[in-house]
C-alpha cells in the first residue's frame, strides 16, 4: 500500500466515525426532547372560571385547534392574576379571550361550558 492509499484511508475512516458520532449525537437529543415533554396537566375549570370572572362572565367556550376561545359578558371582570396561576397563555381580543391549551381543548371547553351551566362533572 503507498503512502498516498494509507493518508486517504486514515482520511475515509476518520469520516466514516464522524459520521457515526453525528448520527448518534442527534438521536440522543431527540430522545431527551421526547422524554422532557411532559403531560399536559388537568385544567382546573373551575379555578379557570373563577379567573374569568364568573360562570356569569362566560357567555361560551369553543375551541380552534389547540386554543380555546371564551366569549366574555365583560372582559373587565378577568382576574390576571389566577389567569396568570392557571398557567395558560392568553390573549384578549375586544370581549374574546384565546387561551392556549395543551392536551384535549375539546374536553376543556365541554368542561368549561359544563361548570358555567351549572352542571358538575362527576
Amino acid at each position: 500500500m503507498t503512502e498516498t492509499q494509507t493518508i486517504a484511508l486514515i482520511i475515509a475512516a476518520a469520516v466514516l466515525v464522524s459520521l457515526v458520532l453525528t448520527v448518534l449525537f442527534i438521536r440522543a437529543r431527540r430522545s431527551k426532547k421526547t422524554q422532557r415533554s411532559v403531560q399536559p396537566q388537568a385544567l382546573d375549570v373551575g379555578r379557570l372560571i373563577e379567573a374569568l370572572g364568573g360562570g356569569k362572565n362566560i357567555e361560551s367556550a369553543r375551541t380552534d385547534a389547540q386554543r380555546l376561545k371564551v366569549l366574555l359578558a365583560d372582559p373587565a371582570l378577568i382576574r390576571r392574576d389566577l389567569l396568570k396561576e392557571t398557567g395558560l397563555p392568553a390573549v384578549i381580543s375586544g370581549r374574546e379571550l384565546k387561551l392556549l391549551v395543551k392536551g384535549d381543548t375539546k374536553a376543556a371547553a365541554k368542561s368549561l361550558n359544563r361548570e358555567r351551566n351549572g352542571e358538575h362533572e362527576q
